[in-house]
């Protein structure tokens, strides 16, 4: 069963490995590409439902 004492210690062994910083890593990198995905659906919903007219860049 788990408990909060064998919770702390595989946190505690974790903190602890070489391979912590990998980890984190790899944390971080799923939460900015899951964080990104659902910005990108809220952009695409937000243009697609307000019409605005495309900025034409000028022709010097």
């Amino acid at each position: 069963m788990l408990t909060v004492d064998t919770i702390l210690d595989q946190v505690e062994g974790l903190l602890q490995s070489r391979a912590f910083p990998y980890i984190l890593a790899g944390v971080l990198i799923v939460i900015w590409w899951a964080v990104s995905a659902v910005v990108g659906v809220f952009r695409r919903t937000h243009l697609h439902n307000e019409d605005r007219p495309r900025r034409r860049l000028p022709l010097h």
